[in-house]
């Protein structure tokens, strides 16, 4: 099994990621007012690009859902909007029900978290970051395990109540391409 370099965990099978995907970033991240739509407007980088379906996700077998990995490691570039485009592909297949269902719920607000950081917008990334921990605070309770898809939900839980006191005070330019805004390894899997 191969490894991305930028995940440090397992490639998965799916035919749709392939080497490109792990190196090739768009050339900015998307922050509402301030970047074309990627999608709407003809100079968005995704502009006119339709991809695959995606694969549901499978938490004990993680590694082969692509969008999932791919989200993570958009999220970890500072491309959030990206992310959270990633991950609601494999939100919608999931028919947005069931525990798998709420951690991707969670992690799509999170992106957006960081989208509003992106917009200096702290209120609303206080009130979002507020709905992820709900999220995972339910998925935790109706897990066994203290892992899930390959994350570890009570170290993640810390790591976001830990943000939650300093949301406020995290800095952004929305004009830079692309901006790193939430901490570092918010996501290590584990």
């Amino acid at each position: 099994m191969e490894y991305s370099l930028r995940l440090g965990m397992p490639r998965p099978k799916g035919s749709c990621y392939n080497q490109s995907m792990a190196s090739s970033f768009p050339p900015y991240s998307f922050v509402p007012g301030y970047w074309p739509h990627p999608t709407r407007d003809t100079d968005g980088h995704s502009f006119n690009h339709s991809g695959a379906k995606a694969l549901p996700l499978d938490p004990k077998s993680w590694t082969d859902c692509p969008d999932y990995l791919r989200g993570i490691e958009l999220f970890d570039n500072g491309y959030y909007w990206e992310a959270h485009e990633s991950w609601e592909g494999v939100w919608l297949v999931l028919g947005r029900k069931g525990d798998t269902a709420l951690l991707l719920k969670a992690l799509i607000k999170l992106a957006a978290v960081g989208v509003k950081v992106r917009q200096q917008a702290p209120g609303a990334a206080r009130s979002l970051l507020g709905q992820v921990q709900g999220h995972l605070t339910a998925l935790q309770s109706s897990t066994t395990s203290g892992r899930y898809a390959g994350l570890h939900l009570e170290a993640l839980g810390h790591r976001l109540s830990q943000l939650h006191e300093k949301i406020e005070f995290l800095e952004s330019d929305p004009e830079l391409p692309v901006q790193k805004v939430l901490p570092e390894g918010l996501l290590a899997p584990q």
